[in-house]
């Protein structure tokens, strides 16, 4: 059961960030890159995940880095999978292996087909269409607060998308500040993949990022979320519905 938010909880979370530092495909393990912080690299990620800035989330819902994540660098290299594949995404805190701190939010996760390589595409370009969306449990717990425990988040590739070259862009989107307009802490990560299939659909209902969310709109703006002692039921998630294969 969802309890009153309190200051001293909001402010220590508030404190705390991260980032995903792996992608798990049906089994088959792609480390992430830490954060470069600033520094010059003298080259890409090593792996599919995009490289960030650092751990902060983005809090301007009109900035190009919510297409990705704060100054986001391509990566060279894709992992390959096939239609209808496992996907689990680990989120750590920090550098060193500390557990995803904040607990309130949905999670979500968007594909992109990129129609060529990934790595040259500007991802505020691509149109994302929505795969999965989680938020509160039927205990009244939030999934999010299950990646504090160490817990991944998990969706799946549809499988009667055509093949080709998409990013996936998993998504955290942190409430515990959302009580005011421009409160609501997102953070994004892409992956690039080549997706082996046989289907050929292309989703429609898609979004670009920016552009994909309002201030306003329910989902982001949630003052909701501090006015119920015991929680809140039909959370409306932000953003285009899922993609039905």
């Amino acid at each position: 059961m969802l309890k009153l938010l309190t200051l001293s909880s909001v402010l220590a979370a508030a404190t705390a960030h991260g980032i995903v530092k792996q992608v798990i495909f049906d089994g088959v393990t792609y480390d992430g890159p830490y954060p470069n912080y600033g520094e010059e690299q003298e080259f890409k990620a090593q792996g599919p995940i995009r490289q960030v800035k650092n751990l902060d989330p983005i809090t301007d819902i009109y900035s190009p880095d919510l297409a990705c994540g704060r100054e986001s660098l391509p990566s060279e290299y894709s992992a390959e999978v096939g239609a209808g594949a496992e996907i689990e995404f680990v989120w750590n805190g920090g550098d060193d292996g500390y557990p995803w701190p904040h607990q309130v939010g949905p999670l979500l996760t968007y594909m992109g087909n990129c129609y060529d390589d990934c790595n040259n595409v500007d991802p505020t370009t691509v149109d994302f269409f929505k795969i999965s969306e989680q938020d509160m449990r039927e205990d009244g717990q939030w999934e999010q607060a299950s990646l504090v425990d160490f817990a991944t988040a998990k969706s799946k590739i549809p499988g009667n998308i055509q093949p080709g070259n998409y990013i996936i862009r998993h998504e955290i989107i942190a409430l515990h500040n959302a009580n005011e307009v421009g409160g609501c802490e997102f953070y994004p990560s892409c992956t690039n993949v080549y997706v082996n299939s046989d289907g050929d659909s292309v989703p429609g209902d898609t979004v670009r990022f920016p552009g994909g969310y309002d201030p306003e709109e329910a989902g982001i703006y949630t003052p909701e979320l501090y006015n119920q002692q015991e929680g809140i039921t039909g959370y409306q998630q932000p953003g285009p519905g899922i993609y039905n294969t």
